[in-house]
């Protein structure tokens, strides 16, 4: 097993982002090796609790340590069910169950409709203040673009007779998706923005849209680039897959990346999963930047080669 030392590299080809952790094991996450730097997320809810208040001592705490270490970080802020009560007071809403909710193990959520002009009016009042406090920071490298899905990706809740009801069109949403991007891109000229790609409705049989691809086509349309993630990543993820292929389409062209899709249960799965990121079935690069890897895997001694072979690149074929 190879054990993090003072002979490693500093600058790794395939950056790694801590993503979704405990906070006491975010010493351990910066000072691996490995690990290019932290992924910080937060709920609107969170950070502006009422209409004029703001509470930025989530993020700030974080940002602290990670610049302590010497190292960047991506921040998202997520909307959708977590848009502050004061927000939902004023917007139409619907209540989703726990079947609709991927596995976030409550009972129910609020989900703004995202299009709705007086939810985007107040979402992109947010960003501004959003840029304020951080468009400037040399260490925030992204900043992931949430507000049109029930979280941070582009996907909502499936239970799809609601959201007809509600008036959902595919027009209706990728207007919205339009002006969100185009409001992040303006908030923050200087700095990359991601948009995290998926269907709105997941699986896709469920509902068949055309969302996905004219969304990713209104964020490369953008000056600069958005970058494009894919929050799937796992040891089944087919180097095939559709989200694959959108990755590979813009990889000459911005940056792309992944996120696990959750911990892995073994390392070899891990390992499988960086190998399906990093090669296409005929073990050729693909060309990722970076990929954003749950806390719980990095601080686990077992990982530790396959991190490795991650930042690394994949120094050979798998």
């Amino acid at each position: 097993m190879t054990v993090p030392g003072d002979t490693e590299p500093t600058d790794w080809p395939v950056g790694i982002y801590g993503v979704w952790y405990r906070d006491a094991d975010i010493p351990a996450i910066l000072s691996n090796p490995y690990v290019t730097g932290l992924s910080i997320g937060v709920g609107w809810k969170v950070v502006q609790p009422t209409k004029t208040s703001f509470d930025w001592s989530v993020i700030d705490k974080k940002l602290a340590l990670a610049q302590s270490y010497g190292k960047p970080v991506i921040l998202r802020v997520n909307a959708g069910a977590m848009t502050p009560a004061w927000v939902l007071a004023e917007v139409p809403y619907l209540t989703f169950t726990t079947e609709y909710l991927y596995g976030w193990g409550i009972p129910s959520a609020n989900v703004p409709v995202v299009w709705h002009w007086k939810y985007l009016s107040y979402w992109k009042a947010f960003i501004t203040q959003f840029a304020a406090r951080y468009g400037s920071n040399p260490s925030v490298v992204a900043i992931q673009t949430a507000g049109c899905g029930h979280q941070g990706e582009m996907s909502l809740p499936n239970d799809v007779p609601k959201w007809v009801a509600a008036g959902y069109t595919d027009a209706k949403l990728i207007r919205a998706w339009g002006a969100v991007l185009t409001k992040f891109r303006s908030a923050f000229p200087s700095k990359l923005i991601v948009l995290n790609i998926g269907h709105p409705f997941y699986p896709a049989k469920t509902w068949p849209t055309n969302v996905m691809q004219p969304v990713v086509d209104i964020a490369l349309s953008l000056t600069p680039r958005a970058g494009l993630q894919s929050n799937a990543l796992s040891a089944n993820t087919s180097p095939g897959g559709p989200f694959t292929k959108v990755l590979d389409a813009a990889a000459p062209m911005t940056t792309v990346g992944y996120q696990m899709i959750g911990d892995a249960p073994t390392a070899a799965s891990l390992r499988t999963a960086f190998e399906n990121a990093l090669f296409d079935g005929a073990g050729l690069s693909r060309g990722i930047d970076y990929v954003e890897v749950y806390g719980k895997d990095i601080v686990d001694p077992l990982n530790q080669d396959a991190l490795r072979f991650l930042a690394s690149g994949g120094q050979s074929a798998p």
